[in-house]
């Protein structure tokens, strides 16, 4: 798996490209990437807390690029995104709407909603949002987002490891109560048999 090899790899500078990548607008499978990094942190490859700051990193570094971007090049820009990622201008006014409607707030949940989570940036320099304001609650979104998508990870594998624990604990009294049980009912119908026939 090609998340797997990156983060075996290049350990926590992944993350920082990734997120980083994510933030700026480039289409990566981001929940995938943190969920395998909460698997490797579960399997103490990783740390967990680290792998977190690391994503918040780069999601902060790709969120004030875009940003910076937008409030220079203006509305031209998103145009120029949408025809390299195919967009129809339909797609690309939802993340103007969304700003439009949320006004700063919409830097917090715009980072939990797929697709516009890519663009948020774009839009809040373009329409001059405070970049404090912005970066602060972008810190928050992407906050909530990737300790999720890791928790996802991390406390997924340790509880199907605590579950197959505990069903090998119960296989070792199930399975010898399940044989006698087995056994004593088979030889009561055998002695049955064995009673009739006499």
């Amino acid at each position: 798996m090609i998340v797997r090899n990156l983060l075996r790899s290049y350990g926590y500078a992944a993350l920082v490209l990734i997120l980083g990548l994510d933030s700026s607008g480039v289409p990566w499978p981001t929940e995938a990437t943190l969920v395998v990094t909460g698997g490797l942190a579960a399997h103490g490859q990783l740390n967990v807390f680290v792998a977190l700051l690391a994503s918040l990193a780069g999601a902060m570094m790709g969120s004030s690029l875009s940003y910076y971007l937008g409030r220079k090049m203006g509305p031209s820009l998103m145009q120029r995104i949408g025809s390299w990622f195919r967009l129809t201008p339909a797609q690309i006014g939802k993340v103007d709407e969304w700003f439009a409607r949320h006004g700063h707030r919409a830097a917090f949940w715009g980072r939990l909603v797929p697709f516009v989570r890519n663009f948020t940036g774009y839009p809040a320099g373009i329409l001059g949002v405070p970049f404090g304001k912005y970066l602060l609650m972008s810190a928050a979104g992407y906050a909530v987002y990737d300790s999720i998508a890791l928790g996802i990870g991390y406390g997924g594998l340790s509880f199907l490891r605590w579950w197959m624990s505990r069903l090998e604990m119960a296989g070792w009294i199930v399975i010898p109560l399940a044989l006698i049980v087995g056994w004593f009912m088979w030889g009561r119908k055998w002695l049955e048999n064995r009673q009739g026939k006499g």
